[in-house]
């Protein structure tokens, strides 16, 4: 029996697919001018199989952000409103534009797919509700923070977060799973910059504040815990407990030291039994994910790819690449779901009917990707 799966010799559908990227006038840009190249990757992986949309191709439109909130908008409106009908939105990758942009997509009736913004507050379905998530957000953390916190039996805890919203959003949730637990928020403090941690440490000294959560980016940590050297609160007596999603490995090495009064082995003195909560983001599997490539096949892959350019590999590199797949298979899934209202996936257009199938598909998402088994988050 012959089982047919699709036009092999004739020409392919074109999907498009709009592309959020912050590619100049930001510090993103060694990473972000990449991405385009993994989605690629992972498209030539999609064409290999048979039976995931063996009739069409993808094709990117791409825009600049430049990681601003306001343009991301603009650029998503104008993306949305010229040429053909976008079938998905991917991006931005910034938790600030991500919150905006996400809230613009349900009113033109079609998805949004992130893959790198951590931010809690996309959790809400009445705001982002098209929204779809392939990696996890901050706030996902946070109840392992609470089973450790039981663990060793503390209850007081203080609070410093960064003024970002991937930061304010995880904290903010934190405390409400204290109040939950009935745990203690001695004090908490958000900061725009550091140019008064003195102060704040100083407060969570008077206030006997032995347990710190913190939230905040590596380019902020090497002068809190400058701070933290000087007012010799590390060591035995305090626990410190960081949020790792926007903390990038070896940010001590890296750290201006000579503009903080503060050494590079007093920065590691004052970090040493610190814990940071992170997400694992590259499977350990060592069997073939959907690609039919191993998780480390298709990050090697990658990396010989990124030393051929001037760019450097993200440390969400396995997130971006799963994200292609997860579109790729949520579309192919509601082709028979189009099918059941005289519709199809190439006639695409932003409609509530086209909506409403391409989510049912999406909702359907579970695959082995090179970042563990992506079950698609409909947040």
């Amino acid at each position: 029996m012959l089982t047919f799966l699709g036009c092999i010799y004739c020409e392919k559908k074109k999907l498009y697919i709009g592309v959020l990227l912050e590619l100049s006038d930001h510090w993103y840009v060694r990473y972000t001018n990449f991405f385009p190249t993994v989605f690629e990757n992972a498209f030539q992986g999609i064409y290999n199989r048979s039976d995931i949309l063996a009739d069409y191709e993808f094709e990117m439109v791409i825009k600049d952000t430049q990681g601003k909130a306001g343009l991301a908008a603009r650029q998503l409106t104008e993306m949305l409103t010229e040429g053909p009908p976008k079938v998905a939105i991917i991006g931005p990758t910034l938790s600030d534009s991500l919150t905006v942009t996400g809230q613009i997509v349900p009113f033109y009736n079609v998805i949004e797919l992130s893959y790198i913004a951590t931010t809690a507050t996309t959790t809400d379905r009445d705001l982002f509700s098209t929204l779809f998530k392939v990696n996890q957000v901050t706030n996902a953390l946070n109840p392992l923070l609470i089973q450790m916190m039981k663990y060793f039996g503390w209850t007081r805890v203080g609070t410093i977060a960064h003024q970002e919203e991937f930061s304010v959003s995880q904290i903010d949730h934190f405390h409400g799973l204290l109040r939950e637990n009935n745990m203690t928020l001695v004090t908490s403090a958000v900061i725009s910059d550091t140019s008064n941690i003195r102060d704040v440490l100083k407060r969570y000294k008077q206030f006997g504040v032995r347990i710190i959560m913190g939230a905040f980016r590596g380019k902020v940590a090497p002068k809190i815990f400058c701070e933290v050297y000087h007012q010799d609160m590390y060591g035995d007596s305090y626990v410190w407990i960081l949020s790792g999603p926007a903390l990038f490995d070896g940010w001590i090495d890296v750290a201006n030291t000579t503009e903080m009064g503060c050494t590079k082995e007093e920065l590691i003195e004052a970090t040493q039994g610190h814990f940071t909560l992170d997400h694992l983001r590259e499977s350990m599997s060592t069997e073939p994910c959907i690609s039919g490539k191993t998780p480390k096949e298709v990050m090697n892959e990658l990396r010989g790819f990124v030393s051929e350019t001037r760019y450097t590999l993200s440390t969400f590199s396995s997130w971006i690449y799963d994200t292609p797949w997860a579109l790729a298979i949520g579309l192919n899934n509601s082709i028979k779901y189009l099918g059941e209202s005289g519709l199809q996936l190439h006639n695409y257009n932003y409609s509530s009917e086209y909506l409403d199938a391409i989510v049912k598909g999406m909702r359907e998402v579970r695959y082995m990707g090179v970042s563990d088994v992506i079950i698609i988050l409909h947040v």
